[in-house]
């Protein structure tokens, strides 16, 4: 059957007892083959078992449900069984298989389901296929519980136990637990037949949960149906979804427990706690691809130098989706060629065969790359093995894999292209590793998980486990045969490297600490010396003496492929060893110089298999990497990703402006500051968890600390949670480890409330770890006494056993939200019982991932996304309904609001699903904050949108400004407006496609102002200053509003706000004005005032004389002045004598006069007697 198709079929091939038998061939991992029954009559509260006999001709898994579907055909429970080979199942043989399930209060029927798993490959037959119903014991009654099914914010109202298909009940002891978030209890009263006298009733309340005893007197019992209890409740809360609970345990006549609790909801108000808006009303996008977030990584596992057209080549793989296999011109060192490898997975081993084919494992594939045709293609798999660790070829060109999870060599002839399964090595464990294998004369010899070595005799498939002297644990991770004489092994736990003597049988008395991985080393010793890196620096082992000697030649890593070459430079003269590291720099390491010389990476980056993503306090999205070297923070504005060092992380969370990240392999804790540049510091190792973790994947912030959970190392069991202080400068001192929370399980998930920790586990421990739990648990960890307060399994009906709990998180609904299996769950934290389920992936059975896939994260609305089993849903917390949206691997809710997942066709990839919702549905746009403006003005344009459900918000992004006529006046991208020039223009902003406008004035501008009016002052005086503006377009404009005036000196002028200037002393002063932007300045002189003038004093005149006045001022600083021109003169007597403009009398007849002077309104007078020629001149 071609690979990746399916097939099912009624066969005579195989039969457990009859004629025929249904065959399931499956050599698909993308899909499950099942087949199901037609529907099968249940009643509700009977249990029904079903079984078949089942034989596994190869491959993986096979397995049989029992599924639940109500009226609507809904699924609403299953019992799956799944049939692992790896788990002691036995292949090759019929076996019996069965499962149980209750059927549940709402079913209508079932049906029977046969399948393969989506994850293995299979070839299953399947027989005697049965259906029965179990025998249930009587019990006294059935219980119930009712409710109101809404209420309004401080309404009481009545919560009603009942008894129905009463038998015969004489006690009742009922466990009720109540929302004491929402609901206030009011009362407990007996009701219906447990209200008579001859009922001794009583109840107590504990922080809401409540317990209610009854019985009747005198051996009595009630035999018809009957309420049992009353209680009243005040609804204490506006708005929000309230529960009531009958606990399981609940019991009658002090034996009949009930099997399951029976929850109720009664909405309050609007329903609503939080932002919940109905899943109906949500809008989401189509997925959009944006970017791979780690694509400038280069990782290599592996290496293998060799020929290819004459030249000294080196292959190589770089990991990522295709993996990209290459080849590097080793003598002039430059990159012939790149083949993909398409579909393949991670690429851990190449080798060479005798007639030049390269092989290579990439996951449970083997590849060949011809050096002739320069051509790759995939040749081998095998189902139920999803991972090919390593390559041995023996001198006929056969091909030796050591696989997992089953623990198995296989052989591929090239020639035949047929295989052969020399079975398990390891029976007494489930899951093992083959992880190292080399070939020698006839044997292979392999390293495995769970610390063994094997000798297998590839003729007769016999086996000789050799390690078990060495009393080791762990992974046998390296093994190599040197000179076909010795094996050199090194155990990847305790880092120690041991030699075997093929020839004599036997262990070297000789331990290598502090060895470095090897992967590979070469085949041949080089002068009688194996060379391996050990404590960064390369040492020797001399093959005569067993003497281990420093090369002098340092080296940090690990051999990534290592072979003996001779290449034309002078600097390597002779052999060198060649090898690689993970970032594609290959390395020559000459023995007879100590040269150690690297060259640059030539291989193109590939982008990365992404791990996981978590928003950053920055608004970034941080991912991280499989088997990665790299990790990314995602700008969400600029669709761009800058990577830095980090590991594969599967813990990550942020605490103040910096990121924690969780690595594996190791439990390393690392620190990135993002506030400083990324450098040899930054990232920082803080500390190793140890204490066996190998593998975080659990964070949460909790208070002033950080919880991490974590799994074991290989081969082992129990997880721990450690708390880690990051204001403790001293790394070493901040963190305490906590193992075994839940006695050998894993902790895979965490979430925080008021000073508890709430975890859940997964029953699998570290990869090649059988597994002592049989079922996950939930617990609550006290963080202030550091000590576990309790732990629960997860009572779900129609959910048995689940082998992983994850995905905590506490909603808005204040409920601890989780996943197991297909099923998502809300349940008080309080009592840890569960308030309300879902099962939204029947297909999934919980055995697909060892620690779980799940993922759950809430909306800023309040919408549930959850992932289990690599299905992405929105869920309706309220209602429970949900949409399904896409395969992936991991997600996040983005800063924006928007859906950020790893697609699981291609997980190097970002992909995008817009979420919008009534608050992000623009109804209408008002543009606000402009008024008329003056040229050269600036204003800010302000937006405020209404959405579909009423709010009203300022976008922070997404609006576009425009002016009709930018020359007028201009707008910029955030509504920033600039007035020009005299005119109008319409402003318009748009968001969402709607647009406000507003039609803007602009007056010219002022371009200066000047001050008339004042000229100079005396003390005393006043004067009125006069404004003009001169505008830009020429105008001239006289104002006297909006002026603001200053005087530099009062004491010599003061100026009023409407310009008046009152001269108040001897001086200058400068007189400013303000309008409109513009200032204009008048330097103003007072002078000292005038307080008296005088006349020359007048004497008898004769008609016909004439005398010159002279007219003096009197000053306030003493000084005179003759002002005669400047004075005004008049005679009250002209006909007697006249006086001048110019101050000139003029005696004309006889008589008297006045003569005046006047003089910035003052005024001087002298009489003046006027006598006829030859008379005597006399004044009176």
């Amino acid at each position: 059957m071609k690979e990746g198709s399916y097939s099912y079929t009624v066969t005579n091939t195989k039969n457990a007892g009859g004629l025929n038998s249904l065959k399931i061939t499956d050599t698909t991992t993308s899909n499950s083959v099942a087949l199901q029954s037609d529907k099968l009559a249940v009643t509700p509260g009977t249990a029904y078992t079903a079984s078949a006999k089942l034989f596994i001709e190869s491959g993986g898994i096979a397995s049989l449900n029992l599924r639940y579907f109500n009226a609507s055909n809904a699924s609403i429970g299953e019992a799956p069984v799944h049939n692992d080979p790896n788990k002691g199942f036995t292949r090759g043989q019929w076996n019996e298989t069965s499962t149980t399930m209750t059927a549940p209060a709402d079913a209508a029927y079932a049906r029977i389901i046969v399948y393969t798993t989506a994850y293995s490959t299979s070839t299953a037959y399947y027989d005697d296929i049965r259906f029965t119903a179990d025998q249930p014991d009587e019990v006294p009654a059935a219980w119930s519980i009712s409710l109101p099914e809404s209420v309004q914010a401080g309404q009481e109202f009545n919560a009603t136990v009942r008894l129905s298909d009463v038998k015969g009940v004489s006690s009742v002891q009922a466990s009720v637990y109540y929302d004491e978030s929402r609901l206030e209890l009011q009362s407990v009263s007996p009701a219906g037949a447990f209200a008579e006298e001859a009922v001794a009733f009583s109840s107590k309340d504990d922080n809401g949960t409540l317990r209610i005893d009854a019985s009747l007197k005198d051996g009595k019992q009630i035999k018809i149906d009957s309420e049992f209890a009353t209680l009243r409740f005040r609804a204490k809360a506006d708005n929000g979804s309230a529960w009531v609970l009958l606990g399981r345990g609940s019991a009658l006549n002090g034996t009949y427990a009930l099997n399951q609790d029976v929850v109720k909801l009664v909405t309050i108000g609007t329903g609503s706690s939080g932002p919940a808006v109905p899943l109906d009303q949500v809008q989401f996008g189509t997925p959009e691809k944006l970017i791979a977030p780690i694509a400038d990584a280069v990782g290599v596992f592996d290496g293998e130098a060799g020929v290819e057209d004459g030249r000294n080549v080196m292959y190589t793989t770089v990991k990522g989706i295709p993996p990209m296999l290459h080849v590097v011109d080793l003598d002039d060192y430059r990159l012939i060629r790149s083949v993909p490898l398409e579909g393949g997975g991670e690429v851990w081993n190449h080798a060479i065969a005798p007639d030049g084919t390269v092989y290579i494992t990439s996951a449970g594939q083997l590849w060949a790359y011809s050096p002739v045709t320069k051509q790759a293609e995939k040749v081998f798999t095998f189902g139920g093995e999803s991972t090919f660790w390593c390559l041995a070829i023996d001198e006929k060109g056969n091909v030796y894999v050591g696989t997992g999870p089953g623990g198995k060599v296989l052989k591929y002839d090239p020639v035949t292209k047929t295989s052969r399964d020399y079975g398990r090595l390891v029976t007494e464990i489930n899951q093992v590793y083959v992880r190292a294998i080399d070939y020698s004369n006839g044997y292979i010899y392999a390293g495995t998980s769970n610390s063994k070595v094997y000798r297998l005799n590839v003729e007769t498939g016999e086996k000789v486990e050799l390690a078990s002297s060495l009393n080791e644990k762990g992974y046998v991770y390296d093994l190599n045969i040197v000179d076909d004489k010795f094996i050199v092994v090194r155990y990847d736990t305790p880092q120690r490297r041991y030699i075997y003597d093929i020839e004599k049988g036997e262990w070297l008395d000789l331990v290598i600490e502090k060895s470095s991985s090897g992967l590979q080393l070469p085949k041949k010793s080089l002068n009688g010396k194996i060379y391996m890196p050990v404590d960064k620096k390369i040492v020797t082992f001399d093959v005569e003496t067993h003497a281990i000697e420093d090369s002098g030649m340092v080296y940090e890593t690990a051999f990534r492929g290592a072979n003996w070459i001779q290449v034309a430079d002078p600097e390597l003269p002779g052999t060198s060893l060649v090898t690689m590291n993970f970032a594609g720099i290959i390395v020559f390491m000459n023995p007879e110089t100590g040269l150690v010389k690297r060259y640059p990476n030539l291989l193109p980056p590939n982008a990365t298999v992404t791990n996981k993503f978590t928003n950053g306090p920055d608004g970034k999205i941080y991912v991280t990497g499989m088997q990665a070297s790299k990790a990314a923070a995602y700008d969400i504005a600029t669709n761009t990703a800058v990577t830095f060092p980090m590991g594969q992380a599967g813990a990550v969370t942020s605490f103040g402006n910096k990121m924690y990240f969780g690595v594996y392999p190791g439990g390393d804790l690392f620190e990135y500051d993002l506030s400083l540049p990324v450098g040899n510091t930054n990232p920082k190792r803080l500390f190793v968890i140890g204490n066996e973790q190998d593998r975080p994947g659990a964070a949460v912030v909790a208070g002033d600390k950080i919880y991490i959970g974590s799994v074991a190392t290989y081969g082992a069991v129990g997880g721990a949670i450690t708390s880690f202080d990051p204001n403790i400068p001293d790394a070493s001192s901040s963190y305490r480890v906590h193992r075994n929370v839940v006695q050998d399980q894993s902790v895979i998930s965490l979430a925080y409330r008021d000073g508890k920790l709430y975890g859940s586990t997964s029953i699998n421990g570290g990869v090649a770890a059988d597994p002592k739990a049989k079922e996950a648990k939930l617990f609550v960890w006290d963080t202030v006494k550091d000590e576990k307060i309790t732990e629960v399994s997860l009572d779900i009906p129609g959910l048995t056993e689940p082998p992983a709990i994850g995905g905590l998180t506490f909603g808005p609904d204040g409920l601890l939200w989780g996943a197991a299996n297909g099923y998502i769950f809300a349940m008080d934290p309080a009592s840890l019982k569960v308030i309300k389920y879902t099962n939204l992936n029947p297909a999934d059975s919980g055995t697909g991932f060892r620690w779980g896939n799940f993922g759950l994260n809430w909306s800023k609305d309040g919408i549930l996304f959850a992932m289990l089993g690599k299905k992405l849903y929105a869920v309706d917390p309220n209602r429970l309904t949900s949409n399904y949206l896409a395969d992936a691997e991991t997600f996040t809710i983005g800063s924006d609001g928007n859906l950020y997942y790893a697609p699981s066709a291609n997980r190097t990839l970002m992909n995008r699903i817009t979420i919008t919702t009534p608050s992000d549905i623009a109804t209408s746009v008002e543009l606000t904050g402009l008024a008329p403006m003056t040229a050269g003005d600036t204003g800010q344009a302000l937006v405020t949108v209404q959405y579909q459900d009423g709010s009203k918000k300022t976008p922070s992004s997404g609006i576009s400004y425009t002016s009709s006529n930018p020359q007028v006046a201009a707008i910029d991208e955030s509504g920033k407006v600039t007035a020009v020039s005299h005119g109008e223009t319409v402003i318009t902003a748009t968001y969402a496609g709607i647009s406000a406008t507003f039609t803007l004035t602009v007056s010219p501008a002022i371009t200066s102002i000047a001050i008339t009016g004042l000229g100079s002052m005396k003390e005393g005086d006043t004067k009125q200053a006069l404004v003009s503006a001169h505008y830009s377009d020429g105008s001239n404009v006289n104002v006297s509003k909006g002026i603001t005036f200053s005087s530099s000196n009062p004491a010599v002028a003061v100026i009023d706000e409407s310009g008046l200037v009152t001269a108040g002393g001897i001086g200058e002063t400068v007189i400013t004005a303000a309008y409109g932007g513009k200032s204009a300045e008048y330097r103003l002189s007072v002078t000292a005032s005038l307080k008296s003038i005088a006349i020359t004093k007048l004497k008898p005149m004769k008609n016909g004389e004439t005398l010159q006045l002279t007219i003096t001022a009197n000053y306030s600083d003493g000084t005179t002045a003759d002002i005669t021109k400047y004075s005004t003169f008049r005679s009250s007597a002209p006909e007697a004598a006249t006086v001048s403009d110019t101050g000139l009398v003029t005696a004309v007849a006889k008589g008297k006069t006045d003569i005046t002077a006047v003089y910035a309104g003052k005024e001087v007078s002298d009489k003046l007697v006027v006598t006829k020629q030859n008379e005597t001149n006399r004044q009176d």
